[in-house]
């Protein structure tokens, strides 16, 4: 409930520090996967959909401290992402665009590379024409 009423106060908030301040709220809520030791059908769902808020509420943070100049705390935000998903490629695309902004080429590179093994790694599947796109926009 913390977590839900924070992210609705996100969502509604007029400034960019009341955004922040808000999300920052409710992924500090969030502990764990929910209820993680039950296989229930209506808990795996609800599992879930939280799962799918907390990754968005952390890639709408990391693009808020993006905006603010506020990187190293975006990058933090987007290695969170990772942490409870290694193939989410939105952190990855989103990391490379912030090196881009530090003006850090290699990093951008390791972070494609990065994205790249986890894909094959766990799916077997490269990444996704968006990534690549991005990719090559930044290192060109």
């Amino acid at each position: 409930e913390i977590f839900k009423s924070a992210l609705e106060n996100a969502r509604v908030s007029q400034t960019v520090d009341e955004k922040i301040t808000f999300y920052q709220a409710a992924v500090n809520a969030v502990h764990g996967l929910f209820l993680e030791d039950m296989g229930a059908i209506w808990v795996m769902t609800e599992r879930e959909h939280l799962n799918q808020e907390y990754l968005s509420s952390l890639l709408s943070l990391s693009k808020l401290y993006l905006a603010k100049g506020q990187e190293q705390k975006a990058i933090q935000a987007c290695q969170q992402m990772l942490i409870r998903d290694a193939c989410y490629e939105d952190a990855y695309r989103l990391m490379m665009q912030i090196y881009a902004s530090l003006g850090d080429r290699p990093a951008i590179v390791r972070q494609y590379q990065a994205c790249k093994a986890a894909l094959k790694n766990k799916w077997g599947i490269l990444p996704s024409p968006k990534t690549e796109e991005l990719f090559r926009q930044l290192t060109e």
